[in-house]
């Protein structure tokens, strides 16, 4: 029996487990409905003007309403709030239809939905969106920013779980 290489994908999904990424909560509210999803794939796109980039696969509940409703509130996960992730990453299945009733949330200035002591909560609208393999890459333009205490870190996630920083080297 030889061991055969790993697929281009499979050495794709391997390599990226390898990097690792910030947790947070994207939140959708407007006239197609709420909804929310967790995402690793969140990153800083422009300070000029302020804006993010994030991506939604294509498959997920929340993505049609997010491109609908063309709002989007983002809260950046400290440590403590794994469960607020998985909730809304659908790894507690029993909490499927009611995710918002996991933690406490605040209203931003934009009417989106942001946790509550969250270290991080932005709102945003969506500025383009561009459809590319699985999923959704989104631009959205920052509007405001909410800076909440910093807990005991962020939520990382890496070789398919969380993890936390050790501190600066």
């Amino acid at each position: 029996m030889t061991d055969s290489a790993p697929t281009l994908d499979e050495a794709f999904l391997q390599a990226m487990r390898r990097l690792a990424a910030g947790v947070a909560v994207v939140t959708t509210d407007g006239p197609a409905g709420k909804a929310g999803l967790t995402v690793s794939s969140l990153t800083s796109l422009t300070a000029e003007p302020p804006s993010v980039l994030v991506c939604v696969a294509k498959d997920a509940a929340a993505a049609p309403l997010l491109l609908e409703n063309k709002r989007v509130g983002i809260s950046i996960l400290s440590v403590a709030q794994s469960r607020i992730s998985n909730v809304f990453a659908g790894r507690e299945p029993e909490m499927e239809k009611d995710r918002f009733l996991v933690c406490e949330w605040e209203t931003a200035a934009g009417g989106q939905a942001l946790v509550k002591d969250a270290p991080v909560g932005l709102s945003a609208s969506v500025a383009q969106v561009h459809a590319y393999g699985t999923h959704y890459v989104v631009l959205a333009a920052i509007e405001d920013v909410r800076l909440g205490a910093p807990g005991e870190g962020p939520l990382i996630y890496a070789g398919k779980g969380y993890q936390r920083l050790s501190g600066p080297l």
